[in-house]
């Protein structure tokens, strides 16, 4: 009898053990936004402010050369015109067709650098983008997986991932908070991009790249 009642306590206290082991174990899980911090990151702001800076000097670029463009396609008009004088000796109207037909190729020459120059700028813009994401996507996630640490979780999820939880799992406001700390005293405001040149008109006669000077909404901009 005694010996059974020994045996009773020793599966008793097995027991306990194991459902201390077990209540040790349990995982602790945590929850984060990162596309919520990242958006409301001050470094976010800052990018989004030297992104619209370089747009609209890209811009300003993309404008002055629509106006060559504006201007090239005045001169062709006044130079077919020419080739349509009947004053003018059979010689005469050769070169002023000579003519209209450089001045033509200047034109597709000068859209063509337009669309080379949106296409251009489109890459750099969205490479820089996507660098700046991921650099501060990786900060944001050390910093979150440190708040979750020092709460005592085992595992962090980003939202998306998570098909349910409490809001008392979600550390994206302490994330956000930490994350700002660094933020300068003042900011300035981002500025607004200007609005893109009027494509040109399509050239006369000609046959150009595109329909006129090509116009671009950066990424980042604000129209």
């Amino acid at each position: 009898m005694k010996t059974s009642f020994k045996s009773f306590l020793a599966l008793a206290a097995f027991g306990a053990s194991a459902l201390i082991s077990q209540a040790q174990l349990a995982p602790k899980i945590l929850i984060v936004d990162l596309a919520k911090v990242f958006q409301g990151h001050y470094k976010t702001a800052e990018q989004q402010e030297a992104i619209n800076v370089v747009s609209q000097k890209a811009e300003q670029d993309l404008g002055n050369l629509n106006k060559e463009i504006n201007d090239l396609i005045a001169k062709y008009k006044d130079s077919d015109e020419q080739t349509k004088n009947p004053a003018l000796t059979p010689d005469a109207k050769t070169k002023a067709a000579a003519d209209t037909e450089k001045i033509g190729e200047a034109i597709r020459a000068k859209q063509n650098e337009g669309q080379n120059f949106v296409a251009n700028t489109r890459r750099t813009l969205a490479e820089r983008s996507q660098n700046f994401q991921n650099l501060l996507i990786d900060e944001i996630s050390k910093v979150a997986a440190d708040i979750a640490k020092s709460k005592g979780a085992t595992l962090l999820l980003n939202k998306p991932a998570a098909v349910y939880y409490d809001a008392s799992a979600d550390i994206t406001d302490d994330v956000l908070a930490l994350v700002n700390k660094g933020k300068p005293a003042a900011t300035t405001q981002a500025p607004v991009a200007t609005p893109a040149a009027k494509p040109a008109a399509a050239t006369p006669g000609a046959k150009p790249a595109g329909d006129g000077a090509p116009t671009i909404a950066f990424p980042g901009s604000k129209k």
